[in-house]
């Protein structure tokens, strides 16, 4: 398991904590930054 994967998994538990159980109406996150470095910024949770 890479870091990525670790950070979006426990980004998805926290966003599924803050909303009741059932369909959400959350934006889809938006690509904020492509940096030359492979760094890709989301918005979106964390």
């Amino acid at each position: 398991m890479t870091t990525a994967s670790v950070a979006r998994a426990l980004g998805t538990l926290a966003h599924q904590g803050a909303h009741p159980p059932g369909p959400c109406d959350c934006a889809p996150p938006e690509v904020l930054a492509d940096r030359p470095d492979g760094t890709v910024v989301r918005s979106g949770p964390v």
